[in-house]
């Protein structure tokens, strides 16, 4: 027959009794007390409540109950089946907001503050590459607009120069001075295809510093992907000795296992071996079944 953990509750205003199947643990017991009397005596029952609980121990000693230690000694005191009487002697709000000042990691602080002033400086780096990429890209870009501007007044210059040279020399020496235009003009035409061979070099150049460090930034993620496969190979090798290592001593312990059963039914094996059962492995195997009893191990055999 199951015994029942019997309580008497005791307030200013009233006694209960309850049962429960077995000692209830700790809060369990809170909830309870909370539910069946300080609702039923409080309008606005707060949710959750400290408790002033107090009993009457072995020593006749009044003794206050407030955690999960000290209801545990209680029932350790009241395992005798009589009936535990408890009084109630109050209840009061839990604090609503406890401050924990979580301890001070010096060390991880220290580490969290390496890695922001890292951040800012790549950050900070990378906005001044992009703005000297940005400042020499307008730089060329004036260069070749002011080139432009320049070729461009300087053939108005020179054509309006030689428009007034004809003139003057179609008034003198009509043919002197289309001999002199003609001559002029190939030198314009060379200055010009000089000037245009510059602004190709430069071009040429410019494009050359991209290509170069396109294939350099490639170089770098080819040496990445290198690193980091050989990171796999180590690994993927120190994995497999691992697990050959694991099977190598499984089968060293497994040895000395038969070993050990061997020399422990030597004399079974030997009776057994004379009667003309010799398959070594099946009779060791029935002996550490039947643990070492012969005549099991041969009803067994004969049964087969």
């Amino acid at each position: 027959m199951q015994h029942l953990w019997r309580v008497k509750i005791r307030t200013t205003e009233s006694i209960r009794r309850y049962s429960f199947p077995q000692a209830p643990t700790w809060d369990v017991f809170k909830a309870h007390v909370i539910s069946q009397i300080i609702q039923t005596n409080s309008n606005i029952p707060p949710p959750e409540l400290i408790l002033r609980l107090e009993y009457i121990d072995d020593e006749n000693d009044t003794v206050t109950i407030s955690s999960e230690e000290e209801w545990k000694e209680m029932i350790n005191q009241k395992q005798n089946g009589s009936l535990v009487t408890i009084f109630l002697r109050g209840w009061e709000n839990v604090p609503k907001e406890v401050i924990v000042r979580p301890e001070i990691n010096i060390e991880e602080l220290m580490r969290r503050e390496e890695q922001t002033l890292q951040e800012i400086q790549r950050k900070l780096d990378l906005k001044l590459k992009e703005r000297l990429e940005e400042e020499k890209k307008r730089q060329d870009e004036e260069e070749l607009k002011r080139l432009e501007e320049e070729k461009k007044l300087l053939a108005e210059e020179e054509q309006k120069r030689i428009t007034e040279e004809l003139k003057y020399f179609e008034e003198i020496q009509l043919k002197e001075a289309a001999l002199r235009f003609q001559e002029e003009e190939r030198k314009r035409q060379e200055r010009i295809k000089r000037h245009e061979e510059k602004l190709k070099l430069k071009e040429e150049a410019k494009r050359r510093a991209e290509e170069i460090k396109r294939k350099g930034e490639e170089i770098k993620r080819k040496v990445e992907e290198l690193k980091q496969e050989k990171k796999r190979r180590d690994e993927q090798k120190r994995e497999e000795e691992r697990i050959k290592e694991e099977k190598r001593q499984k089968a060293a312990a497994l040895h000395q296992q038969n070993s050990i059963q061997i020399k422990k039914y030597e004399s079974q094996l030997a009776k057994l071996h004379e009667l003309g059962f010799r398959e070594h492995k099946r009779n060791l195997h029935l002996l550490m079944t039947f643990n070492g009893n012969i005549d099991s191990v041969l009803d067994n055999l004969l049964a087969q």
